[in-house]
């Protein structure tokens, strides 16, 4: 059986095996996760617009845990995410767990002993189009890749920065 392995794309059909067809809509957005939005300027003229309630849809500020895929034999799993949050956030902020109970900070989880993570995220210039290392602050809701070297199943805590009401 042929298996589709595109991008799903809202209310629109997908290309498979030659044709065109409706698979599926993606799952719904979740928030610390990464999405590409494409801007086809002039496709969609006069389309309806979409004003997003910041405050409806912001998370609050405590810990945010989710699932990360794992790599596999044939190599390191590249994860899209995105900082969950209106405030900045700190990579070293940032815990890895291998059973959603017992947390490690960033720096050991990309240890030599450990060796779960990389020591650092990728961004990407949209300028250059280069991936640009960080390890420090990642700005509010920017975009990131983490690049996972475990096959052992891994989950990703975001902790709130210092701005952060409560934090």
């Amino acid at each position: 059986d042929d298996i589709f392995t595109g991008y799903l794309r809202f209310a629109e059909m997908e290309k498979f095996n030659g044709e065109y067809m409706e698979i599926a809509d993606p799952p719904l957005l979740k928030p610390g996760l990464g999405y590409y939005f494409v801007y086809n300027h002039g496709v969609r003229e006069n389309a309806d617009s979409l004003t997003v309630d910041v405050s409806k849809w912001a998370l609050p500020y405590e810990p945010y845990d989710l699932a990360l895929e794992s790599a596999s034999a044939s190599g390191d799993a590249w994860n899209m995410m995105a900082d969950p949050w209106p405030t900045p956030i700190n990579w070293a902020d940032i815990q890895f767990s291998t059973d959603s109970l017992n947390w490690i900070a960033s720096s050991v989880a990309s240890d030599p002993e450990h060796d779960w993570v990389n020591g650092y995220i990728y961004t990407l210039d949209h300028v250059t189009g280069d991936f640009v290392t960080v390890t420090g602050q990642i700005e509010p809701w920017e975009g990131f890749w983490l690049v996972v070297k475990t096959t052992d199943p891994l989950w990703i805590r975001f902790n709130p920065g210092e701005g952060a009401p409560n934090a």
